[in-house]
């Protein structure tokens, strides 16, 4: 196990290779139609360097990801290493509740980007547009989850359901709490987040209420699973 000295100077030596390639990238030029030999060049750089650096680092950069937020470069490397967690998860439980604990790490990342932007004044455009992208991730995620649950679970003993229902109720409360602190151009498609987990709880407690009958569910479904 590294020290934690020893980690910093390592997370700082591969962000400041990744700023040097960044700002390159970054010089103004002219916008062809067609990308110049340039433009195919630096790209291919960056896409090297940055497929260098998680070979070089392994675990460590992938540890160093987990912390990442959107807009900062180790991100893509979090969410390549959920994408490659989730299609090796095989089982119809398995994955639905890998996609609940994903999307309670979505629910983090609001949280962290709020705090940060309340702390450095406020979101640009542009972090604006990353909390509508990460809003529409969570809504995603949460709706394939309940869909996958609610179909499998009458044959079940419930016990995904229980764990659908209670993780619903309480992340539904902890959004609740954040909402204050969402930029005002987030705050309606961050109220419609708090309206899925809430439908998606009640969902899951309706389903349970007729656990003991013959026929638990209607036969239909819509976007959050069965009825």
């Amino acid at each position: 196990v590294l020290e934690a000295s020893a980690r910093e100077r390592m997370k700082a030596a591969v962000l400041a290779e990744a700023a040097t390639i960044q700002q390159a990238d970054e010089e103004p030029e002219v916008h062809p139609i067609r990308p110049t030999h340039k433009q195919r060049r630096k790209a291919g750089l960056w896409a090297a360097a940055t497929a260098a650096g998680i070979v070089a680092l392994g675990a460590f950069g992938i540890e160093l990801a987990q912390s990442a937020l959107p807009g900062e470069w180790l991100y893509d490397v979090k969410r390549t290493t959920e994408s490659i967690s989730l299609d090796l998860t095989f089982s119809p439980s398995g994955k639905a509740l890998k996609q609940l604990e994903l999307a309670e790490i979505r629910i983090a990342e609001l949280a962290a980007l709020s705090e940060r932007d309340r702390s450095d004044g406020g979101a640009t455009a542009e972090e604006l547009a990353g909390y509508r992208t990460l809003i529409a991730d969570l809504n995603r995620t949460v709706a394939s989850a309940s869909r996958a649950i609610t179909s499998y679970a009458p044959q079940t003993n419930g016990g995904d359901l229980r764990t659908l229902r209670d993780w619903a109720s309480r992340n539904s409360t902890r959004l609740a709490d954040m909402r204050s602190a969402v930029p005002a151009g987030a705050v309606g498609q961050f109220d419609g987040s708090i309206e899925l987990l809430d439908r998606v709880q009640q969902r899951a407690s309706a389903l349970l209420d007729r656990w003991s009958c013959d026929q638990i569910t209607s036969g239909h479904e819509d976007a959050l699973g069965a009825l």
